[in-house]
């Protein structure tokens, strides 16, 4: 079964910001931006709100490397290396996406 068939993917949308210029520190009118790293449920920086596309409510996935699936409740943008699930069919509460993320956490950590 394709991922796909599951959840609609979202990929990062081009922007002009590089996340060394990005503060680290949450900062008024930005929101966190998500990038392949293991730490920090994936919040690497803050990147502006305007101009982002906003996401919320769905799984964030390392697109390499051995970062983990994180739930993001809150709302946040894709910087790079990194992906956004959300579930088709219908909307997830907050346990069923907690749930889906340790078993997309299982396989990541299975088949790399």
């Amino acid at each position: 079964m394709q991922l796909d068939a599951i959840f609609e993917v979202f990929k990062p949308t081009k922007h002009g910001y590089q996340k060394r210029f990005l503060p680290i520190e949450p900062t008024e009118g930005y929101i966190p931006a998500i990038t392949c790293t293991t730490q920090n449920n994936g919040i690497a920086c803050y990147m502006p709100r305007e101009g982002a596309e906003v996401l919320e409510n769905m799984v964030s996935v390392g697109a390499n490397g051995d970062a983990p699936a994180f739930y993001q409740l809150r709302e946040f943008a894709l910087l790079q290396d990194c992906y956004a699930l959300k579930f088709k069919g219908r909307e997830l509460n907050r346990l069923q996406y907690l749930f889906l993320v340790v078993c997309l956490n299982k396989v990541l950590a299975k088949f790399d």
